[in-house]
């Protein structure tokens, strides 16, 4: 995932690694994959070329964010109307590296990340 979080998602490393993971997958004969992690939808091209047209993707984000909002519009907690966006970010190691690597892939500056312990 260091490749991932550097933002080199098209380096042959990565489609060596791809590879190598993938093809015990392709072996079994899958028919779809779910994208398990947060990095993985970074790669989901490359995976996507890498199995081939008979194995579908899913990416579990979206069906969170639908859990999520059913979640809060049930307990009458959603937001309606336009309000303005305010994001606090907490990660629970190295803060620049993910201010870094979230400010590459959302294309924009994500402010302040805080660290905790838990």
């Amino acid at each position: 995932m260091p490749l991932v979080e550097a933002g080199r998602t098209d380096t042959y490393q990565v489609t060596g690694a791809l590879r190598e993971y993938l093809f015990p997958l392709q072996e079994a004969g899958i028919d779809t994959l779910i994208l398990g992690c947060t990095h993985y939808p970074f790669l989901a091209r490359q995976i996507a070329e890498e199995l081939g047209p008979g194995v579908r993707l899913v990416d579990p984000a979206s069906a969170t964010v639908r859990a999520a909002k059913e979640e809060l519009c049930r307990l009458d907690l959603a937001i309606s109307g336009i309000r303005p966006i305010s994001h606090c970010f907490y990660v629970s190691s190295r803060p620049d590296a993910f201010r870094a690597a979230a400010g590459r892939f959302l294309k924009k500056d994500i402010g302040p990340v805080r660290q905790i312990d838990l």
